[in-house]
């Protein structure tokens, strides 16, 4: 498989969001060797090096993958970044859809689902 590159939108660390469902994937992405950047500096990795880095090494509009989570819009001001949907890169959104948080994110970006190119949505039992 060909290397991609991805660019993920994520809220600093003081935003106090948990940005959980996008860690998991660039956690995998780093072990895989592909290359990301990222639009802010968050998490940090096990090493101790930050898993998210704001950095020059790969741009929205350089990237294979642009991908966002809903706790971007939650813990944000609830709007996608400018110019989101006329980057080159394939648009991901990731959404945790937990409870009521999903019920509530759900009504509110419905009319965005469609203009994604992949949304992982995940589905709770219970």
């Amino acid at each position: 498989m060909d290397a991609k590159t991805a660019f993920f939108y994520v809220l600093p660390a003081e935003s106090g969001g948990y940005q959980h469902n996008l860690i998991g994937l660039a956690q995998g992405f780093r072990e895989l060797g592909w290359d990301y950047g990222a639009s802010a500096d968050y998490w940090k990795a096990l090493d101790g090096s930050g898993l998210f880095r704001a950095n020059t090494v790969i741009q929205p509009e350089e990237a294979d993958w642009v991908l966002i989570s809903e706790q971007y819009l939650t813990y944000g001001d609830g709007q996608l970044p400018a110019g989101f949907f006329d980057l080159p890169g394939k648009k991901i959104l990731v959404h945790t859809g937990d409870g009521l948080a999903h019920q509530y994110n759900l009504k509110k970006m419905r009319n965005w689902y469609a203009r994604f190119d992949l949304v992982l949505l995940h589905q709770y039992e219970g």
